[in-house]
């Protein structure tokens, strides 16, 4: 007897592929899969359908950008989780849980929260990392793109959109993206194509905290350019100190040049030749 043939004994029990179900009052996190939730995440678009872009692939830029920021791959798997919960129950969006009232949506949020910690023992990392302030900020800065980038009712003016939120994936490729992510930060890595080559992005967004996004460029260019992939955290902390030594010295080196605080972030290709020039400046020698 397969799980099926258990599929009308209760109203809680959700059909999965295989002859699988999840008992929503009760989940069982040995039936939880990380191949389950990016095939059904990659399968939803948000807003109801009227955003082109899959809560798979919601669910990577929010990891993303939590990784720019510095956080620990468990948190950055915490991002990508965070709404791996919908695998089971379906994107909600907001206006929904406002409109069925306080009583209905505290109902709704306690069994989500039953999946969460299913999802997270299921992942291996701490359900209270779902609370992140970090992961609620980029869920947020996310939608807000959307909301501008499709034109999807009126954006808030604040926080800011997210920048370098990327344009519609596809089902297949989202699904690929969201695994091959979880893969990489289940062990404590960085997904390869986090840093290296280059998205197709949308808006990026008003001007705001400019110095701090300059740096963070430049913080991921150095990640980018010497360091094809990260194994450890202890690594990952080494690393960050060295990066911090690394954009101070190449701040001073921009300045040198003739770049202005105010100015964008010179890119690496320009910060060597600015190198070159004034090492011949100082040498007073020819090209080589």
């Amino acid at each position: 007897m397969n799980d099926y043939d258990q599929i009308g004994t209760t109203e809680a029990l959700s059909a999965l592929p295989g002859g699988m179900v999840l008992d929503m009052a009760a989940p069982d996190p040995r039936r939880i899969s990380p191949g389950q939730v990016a095939l059904a995440l990659s399968r939803q678009c948000r807003f109801a359908g009227h955003s082109p872009i899959t809560v798979a692939q919601h669910c990577v830029e929010v990891s993303r950008e939590m990784w720019r920021k510095g956080y620990s791959a468990r948190e950055v798997l915490a991002g990508l989780c965070h709404d791996a919960s919908e695998a089971f129950m379906a994107d909600r969006p907001r206006p929904v849980m406002a409109a069925i009232g306080e009583a209905a949506a505290a109902e709704f949020r306690r069994v989500q929260g039953g999946i969460d910690g299913a999802v997270a023992e299921a992942f291996g990392f701490q359900s209270s990392l779902f609370g992140h302030p970090a992961l609620a900020l980029a869920d947020v800065q996310a939608a807000i793109w959307e909301m501008l980038q499709y034109g999807l009712g009126r954006a808030p003016d604040t926080p800011e959109p997210m920048r370098g939120h990327r344009l519609a994936r596809g089902q297949e490729e989202a699904r690929a993206e969201w695994l091959d992510a979880f893969g990489a930060l289940r062990d404590s890595r960085i997904p390869k194509s986090w840093i290296s080559g280059s998205d197709n992005v949308g808006i990026s967004g008003p001007d705001g905290r400019a110095k701090a996004d300059r740096e963070r460029v430049l913080r991921s260019e150095l990640w980018m350019a010497g360091h094809d992939l990260v194994c450890s955290r202890a690594e990952v902390e080494r690393l960050e100190m060295a990066k911090r030594d690394l954009v101070a010295g190449l701040s001073a080196i921009a300045l040198a040049a003739g770049w202005s605080d105010g100015d964008e972030m010179p890119s690496f290709a320009e910060l060597a030749a600015s190198v070159r020039g004034l090492a011949k400046a100082a040498a007073g020698c020819g090209d080589g």
